[in-house]
Protein backbone atom coordinates (compact mmCIF):
# COMPACT_ATOMS: atom_id res chain seq x y z
CA UNK A 1 0.00 0.00 0.00
CA UNK A 2 2.78 2.11 -0.06
CA UNK A 3 2.40 5.19 -2.67
CA UNK A 4 3.78 8.39 -3.63
CA UNK A 5 1.38 11.34 -3.48
CA UNK A 6 1.91 14.86 -4.27
CA UNK A 7 0.25 17.60 -2.44
CA UNK A 8 -3.26 19.11 -3.83
CA UNK A 9 -3.89 22.68 -3.58
CA UNK A 10 -7.54 23.43 -4.81
CA UNK A 11 -9.11 27.06 -4.80
CA UNK A 12 -12.41 27.39 -5.42
CA UNK A 13 -14.47 30.62 -6.27
CA UNK A 14 -17.64 29.70 -4.85
CA UNK A 15 -21.27 30.54 -6.64
CA UNK A 16 -24.16 31.28 -4.22
CA UNK A 17 -27.83 30.81 -5.53
CA UNK A 18 -31.14 30.35 -4.24
CA UNK A 19 -32.20 27.24 -5.51
CA UNK A 20 -35.73 26.26 -6.93
CA UNK A 21 -37.62 23.89 -5.07
CA UNK A 22 -36.59 21.40 -7.74
CA UNK A 23 -33.13 19.02 -6.93
CA UNK A 24 -31.18 16.55 -8.76
CA UNK A 25 -31.49 12.71 -7.67
CA UNK A 26 -29.27 11.40 -5.04
CA UNK A 27 -27.33 8.95 -6.06
CA UNK A 28 -26.76 5.39 -4.79
CA UNK A 29 -24.14 5.02 -1.74
CA UNK A 30 -21.83 2.47 -2.64
CA UNK A 31 -22.88 -1.01 -1.12
CA UNK A 32 -20.13 -1.48 1.37
CA UNK A 33 -20.52 -1.10 4.69
CA UNK A 34 -18.88 2.01 4.86
CA UNK A 35 -20.32 3.79 1.88
CA UNK A 36 -23.13 2.64 3.59
CA UNK A 37 -23.13 4.68 6.55
CA UNK A 38 -20.84 7.85 5.62
CA UNK A 39 -22.52 10.78 4.30
CA UNK A 40 -20.72 12.50 1.57
CA UNK A 41 -19.49 16.08 2.93
CA UNK A 42 -18.30 19.14 1.46
CA UNK A 43 -14.79 18.24 1.03
CA UNK A 44 -15.96 17.16 -2.40
CA UNK A 45 -16.03 20.51 -3.31
CA UNK A 46 -12.34 20.06 -3.79
CA UNK A 47 -11.97 17.19 -5.10
CA UNK A 48 -10.82 17.54 -9.29
CA UNK A 49 -12.84 14.56 -10.17
CA UNK A 50 -15.65 14.71 -12.92
CA UNK A 51 -19.23 15.87 -12.20
CA UNK A 52 -18.13 15.10 -8.33
CA UNK A 53 -20.28 18.37 -7.68
CA UNK A 54 -23.57 16.52 -8.94
CA UNK A 55 -23.00 13.89 -5.82
CA UNK A 56 -22.93 16.59 -2.86
CA UNK A 57 -24.97 15.96 0.19
CA UNK A 58 -28.29 17.70 0.65
CA UNK A 59 -27.20 20.80 2.35
CA UNK A 60 -29.84 22.40 5.34
CA UNK A 61 -30.00 25.86 4.32
CA UNK A 62 -31.91 27.61 1.67
CA UNK A 63 -28.75 29.36 -0.04
CA UNK A 64 -26.63 26.37 -1.93
CA UNK A 65 -22.98 27.03 -2.87
CA UNK A 66 -21.21 25.61 -5.58
CA UNK A 67 -17.56 26.41 -7.08
CA UNK A 68 -17.00 28.73 -10.07
CA UNK A 69 -13.66 28.22 -10.47
CA UNK A 70 -10.98 25.35 -9.30
CA UNK A 71 -7.26 25.81 -9.55
CA UNK A 72 -5.26 22.47 -8.67
CA UNK A 73 -1.12 22.98 -7.85
CA UNK A 74 1.06 20.23 -7.18
CA UNK A 75 4.25 20.85 -4.29
CA UNK A 76 7.92 20.74 -5.83
CA UNK A 77 9.91 19.61 -2.57
CA UNK A 78 12.85 20.33 -4.37
CA UNK A 79 12.42 24.15 -5.17
CA UNK A 80 9.71 24.18 -2.26
CA UNK A 81 7.13 25.79 -4.33
CA UNK A 82 3.22 25.07 -5.46
CA UNK A 83 3.38 24.34 -9.17
CA UNK A 84 0.52 25.62 -11.11
CA UNK A 85 -1.07 22.69 -12.81
CA UNK A 86 -4.43 23.39 -14.37
CA UNK A 87 -7.84 25.21 -13.27
CA UNK A 88 -11.47 24.66 -14.32
CA UNK A 89 -14.55 26.39 -14.56
CA UNK A 90 -18.06 25.52 -13.91
CA UNK A 91 -21.85 26.32 -14.18
CA UNK A 92 -24.88 24.69 -12.50
CA UNK A 93 -28.56 24.47 -13.47
CA UNK A 94 -31.06 25.85 -11.24
CA UNK A 95 -31.11 22.77 -8.52
CA UNK A 96 -27.31 23.10 -8.84
CA UNK A 97 -26.05 20.78 -10.56
CA UNK A 98 -22.98 20.67 -12.87
CA UNK A 99 -23.71 21.55 -16.71
CA UNK A 100 -20.54 22.14 -17.58
CA UNK A 101 -16.95 22.01 -16.76
CA UNK A 102 -14.26 23.22 -18.76
CA UNK A 103 -10.62 22.66 -17.91
CA UNK A 104 -7.49 24.81 -19.01
CA UNK A 105 -3.84 23.57 -18.51
CA UNK A 106 -0.49 25.33 -17.24
CA UNK A 107 -1.09 27.66 -20.69
CA UNK A 108 -4.41 28.83 -20.38
CA UNK A 109 -5.71 26.63 -23.38
CA UNK A 110 -9.11 24.61 -23.64
CA UNK A 111 -7.89 21.33 -22.29
CA UNK A 112 -11.33 19.07 -21.97
CA UNK A 113 -15.13 19.87 -21.15
CA UNK A 114 -17.94 18.09 -20.19
CA UNK A 115 -21.23 18.66 -21.08
CA UNK A 116 -23.89 17.35 -18.41
CA UNK A 117 -27.70 16.94 -19.64
CA UNK A 118 -30.87 16.77 -17.39
CA UNK A 119 -34.51 15.46 -17.47
CA UNK A 120 -37.19 17.79 -16.32
CA UNK A 121 -37.14 15.62 -13.44
CA UNK A 122 -33.51 16.73 -12.33
CA UNK A 123 -31.92 13.35 -13.79
CA UNK A 124 -28.74 13.60 -14.79
CA UNK A 125 -29.24 11.82 -18.96
CA UNK A 126 -25.95 12.17 -20.46
CA UNK A 127 -22.42 13.44 -19.86
CA UNK A 128 -20.22 14.46 -23.15
CA UNK A 129 -16.29 14.32 -22.72
CA UNK A 130 -14.75 16.74 -25.49
CA UNK A 131 -11.07 17.36 -25.86
CA UNK A 132 -9.48 20.61 -27.91
CA UNK A 133 -7.70 20.04 -31.03
CA UNK A 134 -6.29 23.57 -31.54
CA UNK A 135 -9.11 24.96 -33.13
CA UNK A 136 -12.28 23.27 -32.01
CA UNK A 137 -13.98 20.81 -29.70
CA UNK A 138 -13.70 17.22 -30.65
CA UNK A 139 -15.73 14.11 -29.14
CA UNK A 140 -14.10 11.41 -26.94
CA UNK A 141 -16.70 9.92 -24.47
CA UNK A 142 -20.29 9.94 -23.81
CA UNK A 143 -22.55 8.41 -21.16
CA UNK A 144 -26.04 8.08 -21.24
CA UNK A 145 -28.28 7.09 -18.40
CA UNK A 146 -31.88 5.66 -18.00
CA UNK A 147 -33.87 5.56 -14.93
CA UNK A 148 -36.56 3.29 -13.66
CA UNK A 149 -39.90 5.27 -12.25
CA UNK A 150 -38.28 5.58 -9.05
CA UNK A 151 -35.37 7.60 -10.36
CA UNK A 152 -33.07 4.69 -9.84
CA UNK A 153 -30.73 4.44 -12.49
CA UNK A 154 -31.57 0.67 -14.62
CA UNK A 155 -28.99 1.42 -17.37
CA UNK A 156 -26.08 3.34 -18.32
CA UNK A 157 -24.16 3.00 -21.76
CA UNK A 158 -20.29 4.76 -22.41
CA UNK A 159 -19.70 5.26 -26.38
CA UNK A 160 -16.19 6.28 -27.68
CA UNK A 161 -16.25 8.81 -30.52
CA UNK A 162 -14.68 7.28 -33.61
CA UNK A 163 -13.13 9.95 -35.86
CA UNK A 164 -12.48 8.51 -38.77
CA UNK A 165 -16.44 7.28 -39.01
CA UNK A 166 -17.57 10.13 -37.64
CA UNK A 167 -19.62 8.26 -35.16
CA UNK A 168 -20.44 7.16 -31.81
CA UNK A 169 -18.73 3.36 -30.87
CA UNK A 170 -20.36 1.08 -28.40
CA UNK A 171 -18.26 0.41 -25.71
CA UNK A 172 -19.88 -0.91 -22.26
CA UNK A 173 -22.91 -1.16 -20.67
CA UNK A 174 -23.81 -1.75 -17.10
CA UNK A 175 -27.42 -3.06 -16.23
CA UNK A 176 -28.98 -2.29 -12.35
CA UNK A 177 -32.06 -4.25 -10.80
CA UNK A 178 -34.15 -3.25 -8.03
CA UNK A 179 -36.20 -4.99 -5.15
CA UNK A 180 -39.61 -3.56 -4.31
CA UNK A 181 -37.81 -1.66 -1.72
CA UNK A 182 -35.90 0.15 -4.16
CA UNK A 183 -32.28 -1.36 -2.79
CA UNK A 184 -30.24 -2.79 -5.75
CA UNK A 185 -29.90 -6.62 -6.25
CA UNK A 186 -27.83 -7.14 -9.35
CA UNK A 187 -25.46 -4.73 -11.00
CA UNK A 188 -24.45 -6.58 -14.45
CA UNK A 189 -21.03 -4.62 -16.61
CA UNK A 190 -21.00 -5.71 -20.19
CA UNK A 191 -18.83 -4.76 -22.97
CA UNK A 192 -19.55 -4.59 -27.16
CA UNK A 193 -18.34 -7.33 -28.81
CA UNK A 194 -17.98 -5.67 -32.75
CA UNK A 195 -17.55 -9.24 -34.15
CA UNK A 196 -20.65 -10.35 -33.02
CA UNK A 197 -22.38 -7.00 -33.13
CA UNK A 198 -23.69 -7.74 -29.94
CA UNK A 199 -23.28 -6.73 -25.66
CA UNK A 200 -21.66 -9.71 -24.06
CA UNK A 201 -21.27 -10.15 -20.46
CA UNK A 202 -18.04 -9.70 -18.25
CA UNK A 203 -19.19 -9.16 -14.51
CA UNK A 204 -21.75 -9.10 -11.98
CA UNK A 205 -22.70 -8.36 -8.49
CA UNK A 206 -25.47 -9.84 -6.52
CA UNK A 207 -26.79 -7.75 -3.12
CA UNK A 208 -28.33 -9.40 -1.09
CA UNK A 209 -30.43 -7.96 2.63
CA UNK A 210 -31.08 -8.62 6.14
CA UNK A 211 -34.68 -7.90 7.41
CA UNK A 212 -33.90 -4.72 8.37
CA UNK A 213 -33.32 -3.52 4.87
CA UNK A 214 -29.81 -3.76 5.38
CA UNK A 215 -27.10 -4.14 2.72
CA UNK A 216 -26.10 -8.17 4.07
CA UNK A 217 -24.19 -9.91 1.60
CA UNK A 218 -22.19 -9.05 -1.76
CA UNK A 219 -21.01 -11.59 -4.47
CA UNK A 220 -18.83 -11.12 -7.56
CA UNK A 221 -18.85 -12.95 -10.58
CA UNK A 222 -17.09 -13.05 -14.19
CA UNK A 223 -18.70 -14.46 -17.06
CA UNK A 224 -17.48 -17.82 -18.71
CA UNK A 225 -17.39 -17.51 -22.05
CA UNK A 226 -16.54 -21.25 -22.38
CA UNK A 227 -19.26 -22.69 -20.05
CA UNK A 228 -22.07 -19.48 -20.75
CA UNK A 229 -21.93 -19.31 -16.85
CA UNK A 230 -21.22 -17.17 -13.87
CA UNK A 231 -18.35 -18.33 -12.23
CA UNK A 232 -17.72 -16.77 -8.78
CA UNK A 233 -14.83 -15.14 -7.35
CA UNK A 234 -15.52 -13.22 -4.15
CA UNK A 235 -17.98 -12.32 -1.20
CA UNK A 236 -18.89 -10.03 1.49
CA UNK A 237 -20.58 -10.63 4.13
CA UNK A 238 -22.11 -7.65 6.84
CA UNK A 239 -22.85 -8.15 10.50
CA UNK A 240 -24.54 -5.72 12.38
CA UNK A 241 -25.56 -5.13 16.03
CA UNK A 242 -28.97 -5.19 17.68
CA UNK A 243 -29.16 -1.26 17.27
CA UNK A 244 -28.04 -1.94 13.85
CA UNK A 245 -24.90 -0.64 13.57
CA UNK A 246 -22.26 -2.25 11.40
CA UNK A 247 -19.67 -4.16 13.48
CA UNK A 248 -17.70 -7.05 11.42
CA UNK A 249 -17.31 -8.36 7.67
CA UNK A 250 -15.42 -11.15 6.33
CA UNK A 251 -15.04 -11.64 2.91
CA UNK A 252 -14.24 -15.02 1.17
CA UNK A 253 -12.37 -15.69 -2.00
CA UNK A 254 -13.94 -19.18 -4.36
CA UNK A 255 -11.65 -22.07 -4.65
CA UNK A 256 -13.98 -24.03 -7.56
CA UNK A 257 -15.88 -25.97 -5.09
CA UNK A 258 -16.25 -24.09 -1.76
CA UNK A 259 -16.00 -20.08 -0.56
CA UNK A 260 -12.91 -19.78 1.68
CA UNK A 261 -12.00 -17.41 4.26
CA UNK A 262 -9.61 -14.57 3.06
CA UNK A 263 -10.02 -10.95 5.04
CA UNK A 264 -12.15 -10.06 8.03
CA UNK A 265 -13.25 -6.64 8.97
CA UNK A 266 -13.50 -5.92 12.38
CA UNK A 267 -13.26 -3.57 15.49
CA UNK A 268 -15.30 -1.16 13.86
CA UNK A 269 -15.55 2.16 15.46
CA UNK A 270 -18.22 5.33 14.85
CA UNK A 271 -18.90 7.95 16.58
CA UNK A 272 -21.89 10.33 16.01
CA UNK A 273 -20.92 13.53 14.50
CA UNK A 274 -23.46 16.56 14.14
CA UNK A 275 -22.57 19.36 12.33
CA UNK A 276 -23.62 22.68 11.36
CA UNK A 277 -23.88 21.87 7.73
CA UNK A 278 -25.80 18.69 6.90
CA UNK A 279 -27.63 16.38 9.37
CA UNK A 280 -26.18 14.12 11.95
CA UNK A 281 -24.44 11.37 10.86
CA UNK A 282 -22.24 9.04 12.10
CA UNK A 283 -18.90 8.78 10.55
CA UNK A 284 -16.03 5.93 10.89
CA UNK A 285 -13.11 6.34 13.47
CA UNK A 286 -11.37 2.99 13.12
CA UNK A 287 -11.55 -0.33 12.15
CA UNK A 288 -8.99 -3.16 12.18
CA UNK A 289 -8.23 -6.25 8.99
CA UNK A 290 -7.13 -8.94 9.28
CA UNK A 291 -6.19 -12.16 6.66
CA UNK A 292 -6.83 -15.47 7.06
CA UNK A 293 -3.72 -17.57 7.15
CA UNK A 294 -5.00 -20.79 6.28
CA UNK A 295 -5.63 -21.97 10.27
CA UNK A 296 -6.51 -18.38 12.32
CA UNK A 297 -6.72 -15.02 11.50
CA UNK A 298 -3.51 -12.58 12.08
CA UNK A 299 -3.30 -8.74 11.74
CA UNK A 300 -2.63 -6.73 8.67
CA UNK A 301 -3.93 -3.47 8.93
CA UNK A 302 -5.46 -0.83 11.15
CA UNK A 303 -7.38 2.27 10.26
CA UNK A 304 -8.30 5.11 11.74
CA UNK A 305 -9.72 8.44 10.63
CA UNK A 306 -9.62 12.18 11.70
CA UNK A 307 -12.50 15.08 11.29
CA UNK A 308 -12.40 18.68 11.53
CA UNK A 309 -15.39 20.22 12.81
CA UNK A 310 -17.88 20.00 9.61
CA UNK A 311 -16.83 16.18 9.61
CA UNK A 312 -14.39 16.49 6.29
CA UNK A 313 -11.51 14.29 6.78
CA UNK A 314 -8.05 15.83 8.39
CA UNK A 315 -6.32 12.80 8.56
CA UNK A 316 -6.24 8.71 7.75
CA UNK A 317 -3.81 6.81 8.74
CA UNK A 318 -2.97 3.08 7.90
CA UNK A 319 -0.82 0.61 10.25
CA UNK A 320 0.74 -2.54 9.18
CA UNK A 321 1.36 -4.84 11.32
CA UNK A 322 5.38 -6.01 11.22
CA UNK A 323 6.94 -8.04 13.04
CA UNK A 324 4.60 -8.13 16.13
CA UNK A 325 4.07 -4.23 16.02
CA UNK A 326 2.32 -2.10 14.20
CA UNK A 327 4.06 0.82 11.65
CA UNK A 328 3.00 3.43 9.85
CA UNK A 329 2.23 2.14 6.21
CA UNK A 330 0.48 5.32 4.73
CA UNK A 331 -0.60 8.47 6.23
CA UNK A 332 -2.37 11.65 4.29
CA UNK A 333 -3.47 14.99 6.05
CA UNK A 334 -5.40 17.47 4.62
CA UNK A 335 -5.90 21.11 5.74
CA UNK A 336 -9.11 23.02 5.00
CA UNK A 337 -9.80 26.70 4.81
CA UNK A 338 -13.19 28.10 5.01
CA UNK A 339 -15.37 31.33 3.75
CA UNK A 340 -17.93 32.58 6.41
CA UNK A 341 -20.39 30.67 4.81
CA UNK A 342 -18.04 27.60 5.94
CA UNK A 343 -17.71 26.74 2.21
CA UNK A 344 -14.19 25.15 1.56
CA UNK A 345 -12.28 27.29 -0.56
CA UNK A 346 -8.56 25.48 0.06
CA UNK A 347 -7.50 22.06 0.32
CA UNK A 348 -4.10 21.37 0.78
Amino acid sequence: MKKNYSLLITTALLLASSFSNGQASKPDHFLNPFGLKQKQSNTHLCRNVRNDFNHLSDRTLTTIYRPLKQIVSFWDGTNTAWNYDDSSRFTYTSYGSTTQEINYDQSGNYNYKITNLYSSGGLQTQSLDQTWDGTMWINSGKSTFWYNSNGKITQNMYQSWDVSLGTWVNRNKSNNTYNTNGDRTEYVRQRWDTAANAWQDRFRNLYSYNLSNQYSEGIFQIWNETTGAWDNVDKFESVYSISGVFTDGTGYSWDGIAWQNEYLITNVVWYNWAGSLFSPDSKLTSYLEKDWDGSAWVDKYSVSYSYDAFGNITNLTILIWQNNAWVVDWESNDIYTYDVNNNITQDI
